[in-house]
C-alpha cells in the first residue's frame, strides 16, 4: 500500500477528539454517536461488543480524500466528460483526470461527498448515508456538520440550527433597531418612535391614537403576546450571543496558556505531564462554553 493510501484511511483523532466532543464518541444523542454497557464478563460476548462499537464508529467517520489523492495538473488537455480544452485538470491516483468544472460538478451531485466550506481545497466522503457528524479540517482547523456544513452544533440538530440562524438574520437588526430608536407609550404600552419636534404634534405630548372600537381587551392580549415573543427572542438571542463570546474568549485564553506551559518546559521547569492538568482544565471550560451554546 502506497504512503498516500495511508492517508487517506488513516482518519486523525484529533479531528474528532477535541474539547468540542461533549459526549462520548459512541453514546447515542441522535447525532450518530453511540455507546453500549460492557460488562459482560463472558469473553466472546465482550469480543462481540467491542467488534460493535468500532464497526458503528468506522460507519459513520466521513473517510478523508487528502491532498496527496488530488492532483492538479495545468497542461492544456481535452476534458473526457464535457470535451472541452481545459489547462485546469484534476485527477485522483488512477490519473483519469477531469476538468475544475466537472470535478466541482461531481462533488456537488454527490450527497456523500463535500468540500471543506472554510479553504474548499480538502474532499471528505462518508462511507455511509450521508448524516449529521463532525468534520475536522486539518488545513483551516475548521469544524462543521457534514450534513447541513454548518459549525458543528451537537447536540442541536440541523433544523434547530437552520430554523435558529435564519431568524437571528431576519430580527437581530429589527431588534437592535427598536432598542435604540422607540420607546414604550406610558399608557398603552406599544413601542412608539418620535419622528418629530413636540412642536408638530397638534399637543404638548404624545397621545395614545389607539383604535377604540375594537375591545380593549383584545387589543391588549395582542400586544402582550407580541411583547413576550419579543422578550423571549431577546431572552435566547442575548445567551447564544454571549456564550459564543465566551467561547471564542476560552479558546484564545486555552492558546496562551499552551504557549506558557511550552515555555515552562523549554526552561526545564517540570514535565508536560506537570502542566497537563491546566490544559485539561482549558478544555473543559471550552467544552461548558461551547454545550451552553447549542443547548
Amino acid at each position: 500500500m502506497s504512503e498516500n493510501e495511508h492517508d487517506s484511511d488513516a482518519i486523525n483523532d484529533d479531528c474528532y477528539d477535541t474539547y468540542y466532543d461533549d459526549k462520548d464518541p459512541f453514546q447515542d444523542d441522535n447525532n450518530n454517536n453511540y455507546t453500549t454497557s460492557v460488562t459482560s464478563n463472558d469473553p466472546e460476548q465482550f469480543e462481540y461488543i467491542i467488534n460493535t462499537i468500532k464497526e458503528v464508529q468506522t460507519r459513520f467517520e466521513p473517510l478523508v480524500f487528502s491532498n496527496a489523492y488530488i492532483h492538479t495538473s495545468s497542461s492544456s488537455a481535452i476534458c473526457s466528460i464535457c470535451f472541452k480544452s481545459e489547462t485546469n485538470f484534476q485527477s485522483l491516483i488512477c490519473n483519469h483526470a477531469f476538468c475544475h468544472d466537472c470535478w466541482s460538478q461531481y462533488i456537488d451531485n454527490n450527497p456523500q461527498m463535500i468540500l471543506c466550506p472554510g479553504t474548499g481545497e480538502r474532499v471528505f466522503q462518508a462511507i455511509d448515508k450521508p448524516k449529521p457528524s463532525k468534520v475536522a479540517c486539518e488545513l483551516c482547523n475548521l469544524k462543521f456538520c457534514f450534513q447541513c456544513q454548518l459549525s458543528y452544533h451537537a447536540p442541536a440538530s440541523c433544523d434547530i440550527m437552520r430554523n435558529w440562524l435564519n431568524k437571528c438574520r431576519d430580527d437581530s437588526e429589527t431588534v437592535i433597531y427598536i432598542s435604540a430608536n422607540t420607546k414604550d407609550c406610558p399608557k398603552c404600552k406599544v413601542c412608539i418612535e418620535k419622528n418629530g419636534d413636540w412642536k408638530t404634534h397638534e399637543n404638548n405630548y404624545y397621545e395614545c391614537s389607539k383604535y377604540r372600537r375594537q375591545p380593549q381587551s383584545q387589543i391588549e392580549t395582542k400586544q402582550n403576546r407580541a411583547r413576550e415573543a419579543l422578550k423571549k427572542y431577546l431572552h435566547y438571542f442575548e445567551r447564544w450571543d454571549n456564550h459564543q463570546r465566551s467561547l471564542k474568549l476560552e479558546e484564545q485564553t486555552r492558546a496562551k496558556l499552551l504557549e506558557k506551559i511550552e515555555q515552562n518546559i523549554n526552561a526545564q521547569n517540570e514535565t508536560y505531564i506537570d502542566w497537563q492538568c491546566l490544559e485539561k482544565a482549558a478544555d473543559s471550560l471550552a467544552k461548558v462554553s461551547f454545550l451552553r451554546i447549542y443547548t
